[in-house]
């Protein structure tokens, strides 16, 4: 049993989201439009077991095997990921869209084996074959 307080592994101290839009009706032309967002995302503090480097000085026999023991307790550090979207309407039913994450390239360890993934661009458009009013 588990007493109050205790913080459990694998999950995240605290996490943060801050995400920004900014939204204009009239562009270039009388009927379009576009928006943009900005999130920046914040993981920290994930309690877990480094095992590679535990296992690797076993077999090395720079520490000792202990039954019951299996890794070295970890935290991470802070893990930051900026990610962006934006969309154009040329018109109602017509638009085009880029979305990116973690757009700066921060390669940083979530888990002692879990690498976050690099950046991620995803463009693209978007057609609405029903009527639009």
């Amino acid at each position: 049993k588990l007493a109050p307080g205790t913080r459990l592994f694998n999950l995240p101290r605290h996490t943060a989201l801050v995400n920004l839009t900014y939204s204009c009706l009239k562009m270039f032309r009388k009927a379009d439009k576009a928006s943009v967002s900005l999130s920046l995302t914040e993981v920290d503090g994930v309690k877990s077991y480094d095992f590679f480097d535990y296992a690797l000085d076993v077999a090395y026999g720079r520490r000792p095997f202990v039954p019951g023991e299996f890794g070295y307790p970890v935290q991470n550090a802070p893990v930051f990921r900026l990610g962006l979207y934006g969309e154009y309407y040329i018109t109602n039913d017509f638009r085009f869209f880029t979305q990116g994450s973690n757009i700066l390239n921060d390669y940083s360890y979530v888990l002692p084996s879990y690498l976050t993934r690099g950046a991620a661009w995803l463009f693209g458009f978007k057609y609405n074959f029903s009527k639009s009013k």
